[in-house]
């Protein structure tokens, strides 16, 4: 959470695990959207588990008009470029996007359209997985 207060989204939360760890940091205001629903029921389960239930908004949607201090996003490279947009607008201008889930290989495509309205503050690599922290211009 380093520094940050505002309020985050994590696309694809999967077993809630990012959120979870950044409810424990100290944020307080999270979304967690995973579209499949047996997930959506771990990651509750898990948030509960950790007493941390109150501190995130789990659905299987991302809503339409927030705005979002942090994104987080552990999506495949083809998904990452479908929800682009998306993701681009529900982050706040400043605001941090963690895009992660990316195979080292063909991740440049996913790099090259979020330079567009992001520039890239680091990147971090691991076997074959890419990792991109970027802020929104």
């Amino acid at each position: 959470a380093n520094g940050l207060s505002g309020p985050m989204l994590d696309v694809g939360t999967g077993s809630g695990i990012l959120s979870i760890a950044a409810a424990k940091l100290g944020l307080s205001r999270i979304t967690a959207t995973e579209i499949d629903p047996v997930a959506l029921g771990v990651a509750n389960k898990n948030a509960r588990e950790n007493r941390v239930i109150s501190k995130i908004n789990f659905r299987e949607m991302i809503p339409a008009r927030a705005r979002y201090a942090c994104v987080v996003a552990n999506l495949t490279t083809s998904v990452l470029l479908e929800l682009h947009e998306t993701l681009l607008q529900s982050t706040l201008p400043g605001g941090i996007l963690i895009l992660s889930g990316m195979l080292k290989e063909g991740h440049e495509g996913v790099l090259e359209s979020y330079q567009l309205s992001c520039h890239l503050l680091e990147r971090r690599e691991k076997d074959d997985w890419v990792t991109l922290l970027m802020k929104r211009d």
